[in-house]
């Protein structure tokens, strides 16, 4: 994973698997737990079928039985791969070039190629901008005279036309 986070900064584990377009543990241990049921129902000779229908009395009864989950995700006609859609989404700004896809989230991240992290990677002289502050991304966007945003933070989020033109300009670079 990490090389599909950029290997810029930490990425919240909730978008790794959207980044990456595996599906989330989860679900691919209930599409697992299917698979191993049914290859067990299919072969009568193996022994586990004797404790499989509850009637083995000398064992432990388990609060949450495999069987029981993989039979009901079976009854709901569970689908790996339309069970993740429905959990995740395209976010707003998802069709747009790379490059400023790539800049949208960097200023949603708040992780960029701005001084302070080269400056930190040792790959710049100092961590400060032209205007003299330290720069981060949230200083080139929000606080910077030369650079802010004249906009909401929030536009980002939303990838309002405004912000996307903002991203795009020619003094913008992150």
């Amino acid at each position: 994973m990490r090389m599909i986070a950029g290997v810029i900064k930490s990425t919240p584990k909730e978008w790794l698997p959207v980044l990456s377009h595996i599906p989330p543990p989860n679900l691919r241990r209930i599409n697992a737990l299917i698979g191993e049921y049914n290859k067990i129902q299919q072969n009568q000779n193996l022994p586990i079928h004797e404790g499989v229908d509850g009637t083995n009395p000398s064992r432990l009864i388990s609060r949450k039985p495999p069987t029981r989950t993989a039979i009901t995700a079976m009854d709901e006609e569970f689908s790996l791969i339309g069970s993740w859609h429905n959990i995740s989404h395209e976010p707003p700004g998802f069709h747009l070039s790379r490059k400023s896809l790539s800049a949208l989230n960097r200023v949603r991240t708040e992780h960029g190629r701005c001084a302070y992290a080269m400056h930190k990677w040792g790959k710049a002289p100092t961590p400060f901008c032209e205007c003299g502050a330290i720069q981060t991304v949230r200083h080139i966007v929000e606080e910077c005279p030369r650079t802010a945003y004249s906009g909401k933070s929030e536009d980002f989020l939303t990838a309002t036309p405004e912000s996307i033109a903002y991203l795009n300009s020619p003094n913008f670079y992150l």
